[in-house]
């Protein structure tokens, strides 16, 4: 075939957004045909070629970019929303007055996650100690510390959705004590995914917490905190932070670590960031109220069949006034 001539004229390719996830790969596949000419011609003829055009490119300007918070899977799966920028610049890292060697770990972990999801050095992020929040409240804040040196969990306490305060367990209906290994969400008594509930609680034994909510700070913004009750604790949340399998199992607001194990609770309430157009709004609302949803589609339904009828009426007294 002529230098220059494709062989096919596609020049653009949709795909589908819900095709597209956190983590992606995309392949390309050369398949050669060639005309067949006499009988002795065999065997392959190595003379065609395929490349990828350089000026060809990836647009995701049309996706609309939201999602309801807070949502640690999708921290888990990429980093969101620190990774939002590629270099972090909208993003600070918060560290206890004294960070310990186990924080500066986790942290580290973190970041090179973060850096894995992107493909880009996290080059603009500003680093600051508890006492600097006010210089990055336009931030969203990736919080890293052991909670026994991290005052912001003391701070922030009315605003977490679930707590380590201490040795001892707390929960809504008052003090009590568990078994080292019953620290789950199922064993304080707190229901499946109740987007208002919380829970209090300190455990006794390694525990490692990964926590999102909404800035206290800004509203629309993000916190993410990865804390933990002592320095192995904290070790074993560095560890996890790069483990695909452990990653799979974080979603929600909580994550609890302890040993192998990753119960996962939403609680407290959720924020939404970014934007959608009003169509996508529309079928948003009417997803979470099914109820509403069937009641708008009678009301439609018996709206089409009164004008269908009407029509049919119409129609029906023309032909009696032709026919008469």
């Amino acid at each position: 075939m002529p230098v220059g001539v494709l062989l096919t004229n596609v020049d653009q390719i949709l795909l589908p957004p819900f095709r597209v996830s956190s983590r992606n790969e995309l392949e390309f596949h050369f398949n050669f045909a060639y005309e067949k000419q006499g009988e002795c011609a065999n065997g392959v003829v190595d003379s065609f070629r395929g490349e990828i055009d350089p000026d060809s490119t990836i647009d995701f300007s049309q996706y609309p970019h939201y999602a309801q918070m807070p949502n640690l899977a999708l921290f888990a799966s990429s980093g969101y929303p620190f990774t939002r920028l590629a270099d972090l610049a909208e993003t600070a890292v918060v560290l206890p007055r004294q960070p310990q060697k186990s924080d500066i770990d986790a942290f580290l972990a973190v970041m090179g996650r973060m850096g894995a999801s992107t493909g880009f050095p996290a080059l603009r992020y500003r680093l600051v100690s508890e006492d600097n929040l006010d210089s990055v409240r336009d931030a969203d804040l990736l919080v890293v510390g052991d909670s026994r040196e991290l005052a912001l969990l003391k701070t922030w306490r009315a605003h977490l959705p679930t707590r380590l305060d201490g040795d001892k367990r707390q929960v809504a209906d008052g003090d009590t004590v568990a078994p080292e290994d019953a620290v789950t969400f199922q064993s304080l008594g707190v229901a499946s995914h109740p987007a208002n509930g919380e829970a209090d609680f300190s455990a006794r034994g390694k525990v490692g917490a990964l926590m999102g909510l909404e800035s206290p700070l800004s509203p629309g913004r993000s916190v993410v905190i990865v804390t933990a009750s002592e320095s192995a604790a904290m070790n074993g949340m560095a560890a996890a932070l790069i483990d695909d399998a452990k990653l799979a199992q974080i979603s929600g607001s909580v994550a609890l670590l302890r040993g192998d194990a990753i119960d996962s609770e939403l609680l407290g309430p959720v924020y939404h960031v970014g934007s959608l157009p009003l169509w996508d709004w529309i079928w948003l609302f009417l997803s979470g109220h099914p109820l509403l949803l069937a009641a708008l589609a009678a009301v439609s339904v018996l709206i089409m069949a009164f004008v269908i009828l009407r029509i049919f009426r119409i129609l029906a007294a023309r032909r009696l006034r032709e026919g008469g």
